[in-house]
């Protein structure tokens, strides 16, 4: 469920320091406002690996995942056909430019493995 939610002092000065910091560690303003959300205790999906670095350094209690892996687990404990996880991949790639983290490209070949038109152009 989504939900629109408002900054606390402390969640709105994380943002404008991930938002606002240096060069190496600067992240876009999605990613800066999901990460100082996180203070409340939610897991985040972070495809990026600049912002999965940024939090494994400087937020190690952080609890994210990759789209990839959300997609996955959700076809396993629901007992979705492959091909329905192999179409939300797909979905997810063309029409959110999901990225894949490093260290999972392998687990999305082997997924999409035998899919028309995979990779995509």
């Amino acid at each position: 469920m989504l939900s629109m939610e408002r900054m606390t002092g402390a969640e709105y000065e994380t943002y404008l320091s991930l938002v606002q910091g240096s060069i190496t560690s600067r992240l876009d303003s999605g990613e800066s406002a999901a990460i100082a959300l996180t203070s409340r205790g939610h897991p985040i999906v972070l495809d990026e690996n600049k912002a999965r670095t940024v939090v494994a350094r400087a937020y190690p209690n952080i609890t994210f995942c990759s789209t990839l892996r959300l997609l996955v687990t959700a076809g396993k404990r629901a007992s979705w056909p492959v091909d329905r996880v192999q179409q939300l991949v797909i979905s997810a790639r063309r029409n959110a430019r999901m990225g894949v983290p490093r260290g999972e490209a392998e687990e999305l070949s082997e997924l999409m493995s035998g899919v028309d038109g995979w990779p995509p152009n």
